[in-house]
C-alpha cells in the first residue's frame, strides 16, 4: 500500500504550466440510421460541451489538487481563444502567461459522443511555429513569474509553441534556480527536453523517441532516451501493463490500476499533474508514481477529460484496504474524508455490543453518511472483528489520540461517545468540558 503518512506532506504548491493550448468541445447525440444520401450513419446531435484541452486539462487536474496554477502559452484572436481565457478565470487558473497571437487559430477539437462511445473526432488546427517575437514575449513572462514557482509542468502537443530554443531557456533557468522541471513529450528528438528533471512518455512515444520496435527490451529503450536527453528520470506509461519509472539506474514497476475502461483522453495529462505536485512538494518520486497509477487509473474509467482529487485517490486507496485503521493512517482517511458528511463514535473496546448500541449507530447513520468508529484505549483484537462486521460502520480506527483531536484533524460533523448504553455528544466538550447527554 501507498505510504499513508506522505499523505500529510501533501501541501498546496505554485505551478507553472508551460504547453499548447486547445479548446475541447464534446458533441454528444445519438446513430440511428443510415443516410440515404451515401453509406454513412446520420449522427442526430443532441447537446455540446466545451472543456479546456492540450495543457488546460493538466491545470484543470493540478487545480483539483489544490495547486496555484499559473498558465503561459498562447491562443488565437477568435471565438474559441476567447472562450479559453474565460474557462481559465472561471476556474482560478492566472492567466497573465497566455498570449493571444493574430492569424494562428485557437486548436479545437470536436469529439462526436453516441451512446457514451467517441464515434468521431474533427479537428480544427494549423501548426505554427511561433515567431521570434513571440518567444521573446514568453521568455519574458517566464523571467517575471519564476520566482513564484515550486515546479513546472510542460505539456507539449507538438501544435508549435514549444521550440527547441524556448525549451532549452526553460530548463537551464529552472535548473538554476533549483525548480523542478517535467515534461510530458510530443517530439521524436528528446534533445529538445535535454536537462529536465522527469519526462514521461506513453510506450509508443518513447518507442519512436528511441528509433527502436514493439518488443524491444525496455530497459535499452529507457538507457537511449535518458542518454539523449540527459534528463534525471524517465516515466514510460504503458497502458495495461501499468507504468514503469527509471531513476538512479533503478527500474521500478507499477502494475495497471483499474476496472473498466471508457476514455483514455487526458489520462497522461493526470499522470503529469500528480506527479508535478509530487515533485513540487519533494516527496519521494515512486510515491508520485504510485499516486498517479491510481489516478489514471480512475481517470480512464470517465468519459472525456477528468480532473481527480486527493480525495478520490485517497479512497480509493482505501477500498483496498480492510475498513481497520491506525495512527498511521490518519493522513490518508483524512484525505478520503475530505468535504464528506461524517461521524465519529467513540466506544471502549469490550463494550456490550447490544440493541442500545445498534440504535445509537443507527441514528447517527441517519443524520451522516458515514460513521468513524474511534476504538480507545487497549484494542482487543476479537472485539475489533466483531464490530467491523457491522455495515453501518465505514471506518474503524484504533487511535491513541482523544475525540476531540481526532475530531478538528478529521473535520467531523459530529463527534459522540458511546457509555452507559447512552450516546453521548462532545460537540460542546472543549468549551464546557462536560457531556451532553443525548437520548440514544
Amino acid at each position: 500500500m501507498v505510504k499513508s503518512s506522505l499523505f500529510g506532506k501533501i501541501k498546496p504548491v505554485n505551478v507553472l504550466v508551460i504547453g499548447d493550448l486547445m479548446l475541447d468541445v464534446y458533441i454528444h447525440g445519438d446513430v440511428s440510421r443510415i443516410s440515404p444520401e451515401a453509406p454513412v450513419p446520420v449522427f442526430h446531435v443532441k447537446s455540446r460541451d466545451q472543456k479546456l484541452g492540450g495543457s488546460g486539462n493538466v491545470l484543470l487536474n493540478l487545480k483539483a489538487l489544490g495547486c496555484t496554477c499559473y498558465a503561459m502559452g498562447t491562443v488565437g484572436n477568435d471565438p474559441s481563444g476567447k472562450t479559453l481565457l474565460k474557462e481559465f478565470n472561471k476556474e482560478g487558473i492566472i492567466t497573465d502567461g497566455i498570449f493571444t497571437v493574430d492569424n494562428v487559430p485557437t486548436p479545437v477539437k470536436n469529439r462526436m459522443i453516441a451512446s457514451s462511445q467517441q464515434v468521431l473526432r474533427i479537428d480544427e488546427e494549423e501548426v505554427c511555429i511561433i515567431d521570434e517575437s513571440t518567444e521573446s514575449i514568453l521568455k519574458g513572462y517566464f523571467d517575471q513569474v519564476i520566482p513564484s514557482i515550486d515546479v513546472i509542468a510542460i505539456s507539449d502537443y507538438k501544435k508549435g509553441l514549444l521550440t527547441k530554443s524556448l525549451l532549452e531557456y526553460i530548463i537551464s533557468s529552472a535548473n538554476k534556480h533549483g525548480i523542478p522541471t517535467l515534461v510530458d513529450p510530443k517530439q521524436e528528438d528528446f534533445t529538445y527536453y535535454k536537462n529536465a528533471t522527469l519526462i514521461t512518455p506513453n510506450l509508443k512515444e518513447a518507442l519512436l523517441a528511441a528509433n527502436m520496435s514493439v518488443g524491444s527490451c525496455l530497459n535499452e529503450v529507457a538507457k537511449r532516451l535518458l542518454a539523449v536527453s540527459n534528463a534525471q528520470n524517465l516515466v514510460i506509461t504503458r497502458s495495461a501493463d501499468g507504468i514503469s519509472l527509471f531513476e538512479h539506474k533503478k527500474r521500478s514497476d507499477f502494475a495497471v490500476h483499474h476496472k473498466d475502461v471508457i476514455d483514455v483522453t487526458g489520462a497522461g495529462d493526470t499522470v503529469l499533474a500528480i506527479l508535478t505536485m509530487c515533485l513540487g512538494n519533494k516527496l519521494p518520486l515512486n510515491f508520485g508514481v504510485e499516486l498517479a497509477n491510481i489516478a489514471a487509473g480512475l481517470a480512464i474509467e470517465r468519459l472525456g477529460c477528468a480532473a481527480i482529487t486527493l480525495s478520490e485517490i485517497a479512497s480509493e486507496l482505501l477500498i483496498k484496504e480492510s475498513k481497520v485503521f491506525d495512527d498511521d493512517h490518519l493522513p490518508l482517511l483524512k484525505q478520503a474524508l475530505n468535504g464528506k458528511n461524517f461521524s465519529i463514535l467513540s466506544v471502549a473496546s469490550g463494550v456490550v455490543l447490544n440493541s442500545c448500541f445498534y440504535r445509537s449507530l443507527e441514528n447517527l447513520k441517519g443524520d451522516h453518511n458515514m460513521i468513524l468508529l474511534h476504538i480507545e484505549g487497549k484494542v482487543d483484537d476479537s472485539f475489533v472483528s466483531m464490530i467491523s462486521s457491522f455495515s453501518l460502520v465505514d471506518f474503524i480506527v484504533t487511535s491513541s489520540q482523544s475525540n476531540e483531536s481526532l475530531s478538528s484533524m478529521l473535520k467531523a460533523e459530529k463527534s459522540c461517545a458511546f457509555r452507559n448504553n447512552k450516546l453521548i455528544s462532545l460537540q460542546k466538550l472543549l468549551v464546557t468540558s462536560k457531556y451532553q447527554n443525548v437520548e440514544s
